[in-house]
């Protein structure tokens, strides 16, 4: 009888458990890596013309006409997850910019969690959105982010890694100054 008398209020929660667990998972292109002197540099994927998208053809993400699948992401508010595989090791400088205003970081480690504001790669800088996780692989010369999105930060406007103006995170001491590298990952 009880059971009955509250079976809405047991509905409701259920719901608000689902989307405060469940994302939707995509993988896309972030960058292409290119070795140019000694120095990577990255070529966001909208200023790649040389590559085309008859490269990329290939690429399970863009066969799929629904490229969302289910995953695992709770709802954190502003927090942004970032997760680098081991094929970053030795291949990737990247400097990440802490979530709760520490200095950026510059030597990072694959397969470690980091909770992260966002990342910086050569002189582009992208904003991880909060209440997402970010898997960053190498594949070849691209960079891809695997982004899990919570459902409830999807529905909020929140997607995967975006190219951002230099100084948006506050500068230094946030932001790495122009004149230090970064570490390989390890």
């Amino acid at each position: 009888m009880w059971l009955l008398e509250h079976v809405w209020w047991i509905v409701a929660l259920c719901v608000i458990g689902f989307f405060a667990f469940v994302s939707l998972r995509y993988r896309i292109p972030l960058a292409q890596l290119v070795l140019q002197e000694n120095e990577l540099q990255v070529k966001a994927m909208s200023e790649i013309t040389e590559l085309g998208l008859s490269a990329l053809t290939d690429r399970p993400f863009l066969e799929n006409k629904f490229p969302y699948r289910i995953g695992f992401c709770a709802y954190k508010l502003n927090l942004g997850e970032i997760i680098l595989e081991s094929s970053c090791k030795g291949r990737l400088k990247l400097w990440l910019i802490d979530e709760f205003d520490q200095s950026a970081k510059g030597s990072v480690k694959a397969g470690k969690r980091y909770w992260v504001d966002g990342f910086k790669i050569a002189e582009t800088t992208w904003k991880v959105d909060g209440s997402t996780k970010v898997i960053l692989s190498i594949d070849n010369t691209l960079l891809f982010a695997e982004t899990n999105v919570n459902i409830l930060a999807f529905l909020l406007g929140k997607r995967a890694p975006s190219v951002v103006i230099k100084g948006i995170f506050g500068g230094p001491p946030k932001e790495p100054e122009e004149k230090h590298v970064a570490n390989p990952v390890v």
